[in-house]
């Protein structure tokens, strides 16, 4: 087994429930890397698959891992490591990030509030359609309940807003997509995912985010390093 130094989380968060949730993110100190988690959330057929098949198909085999698919007659969901090229490493370690698909029907709320615990940020893939502005709403309401149960306050992790499909003619304005889903620090980008626009933009910002909040906190030589990659504002 290799050695390994947890990273908690919790004391430097701002809701004292984290303090009795155990390790989020975690140093493997003989791989040299770090080890995240970044959740692609949002409704149903939004775009969340195509964002990770994209990233998959244009990320060379040697910094990522295999895609492992769970596939059932609703939705199917993705997941595989990633370690970016474009992310310094923190303190020297390299940030390795297991990117994984949240399924949007409402008939896996479990699994979804589950998956949630583990998320370091959040990428939500918003679909512009007009006629899906309820449904992106609802499911941004459900993100900021499932994380609460964790203790984690959608305010304070890491994301970014996806505003996907924007290819369609009934793409909503980026005004109203950027009111209905307000975060008061969450930036936004655009995309066409199933054509890779926007798709490398989002993940870089999110990614960044974690290995600023990273890099401002961990401190190696403690075995009881604290770390909380969710705190703090954006990154300017």
């Amino acid at each position: 087994m290799l050695p390994r130094l947890n990273v908690c989380v919790g004391r430097l968060w701002p809701v004292a429930a984290r303090d009795n949730l155990g390790d989020v993110s975690s140093v493997d100190l003989e791989a040299r890397q770090i080890r995240c988690t970044i959740v692609y959330d949002g409704p149903a057929l939004g775009g969340k698959t195509s964002n990770l098949q994209y990233l998959y198909d244009r990320t060379p085999a040697e910094s990522r891992s295999a895609m492992v698919h769970v596939a059932n007659a609703d939705e199917r969901r993705l997941t595989f490591d990633l370690v970016p090229r474009t992310i310094a490493p923190v303190r020297g370690l390299a940030l390795r990030f297991t990117l994984v698909t949240i399924p949007g029907s409402v008939y896996f709320d479990e699994a979804r509030r589950a998956m949630c615990a583990d998320a370091d940020a959040v990428v939500f893939v918003a679909d512009s359609q007009i006629e899906r502005l309820e449904a992106n709403v609802e499911r941004w309401e459900t993100l900021a309940a499932n994380l609460a149960s964790h203790g984690i306050d959608v305010e304070h992790i890491p994301g970014v807003r996806q505003f996907n499909k924007r290819d369609l003619p009934s793409a909503a304005p980026i005004e109203v997509l950027d009111r209905a889903l307000a975060h008061p620090h969450w930036p936004h980008t655009t995309a066409i995912a199933h054509r890779g626009e926007g798709v490398f933009d989002s993940l870089r910002i999110a990614a960044r985010w974690v290995a600023r909040r990273l890099s401002c906190s961990i401190d190696l030589q403690a075995p009881s390093t604290v770390v909380d990659p969710r705190s703090g504002l954006a990154p300017k």
